[in-house]
């Protein structure tokens, strides 16, 4: 192949499209953290999330079960939806009603998922709880 200034300014081109595109951050959309505090009636969760790409749409699930000292386990499936801010991150609380619980409460098998990201365990406090209702 014969050199060109064509050719050699295709290439240059390709070169500096390439190291201008990795200096750029990929990304990540992942969920740090979810916490439940639980309550006679409800349950509060708290999620973070960071690496977003502003103004997208975003889903996050989560799932845990509450097993009381006397009768059956309950699985509770929810979700709740956010668009990613401008700096990337997001924050929030959410109350669901639950119950009413009594008794001494176990809760277990506890993730939160960003939809289509990652999974992370959400803390409990505490993770075993005395409903003084």
């Amino acid at each position: 192949m014969r050199k060109t200034p064509a050719n050699t300014l295709a290439v240059f081109g390709l070169a500096f499209g390439f190291l201008t595109m990795s200096g750029i951050p990929a990304m990540a959309n992942e969920i740090v953290s979810a916490n439940i505090t639980p309550t006679c009636n409800q349950y509060t969760i708290c999620i973070s999330a960071d690496q977003l790409v502003p103004g997208q749409s975003y889903t996050v699930t989560f799932s845990f079960t509450v097993t009381p000292t006397s009768g059956s386990p309950m699985s509770i499936c929810n979700f709740v939806g956010f668009v990613g801010s401008a700096d990337g991150t997001f924050s929030n609380c959410y109350q669901f009603p639950i119950g009413p619980l009594s008794g001494t409460n176990t809760f277990s098998n506890v993730t939160a998922t960003l939809v289509g990201f990652n999974t992370v365990n959400i803390a409990f406090t505490p993770n075993t709880w005395i409903a003084e209702c």
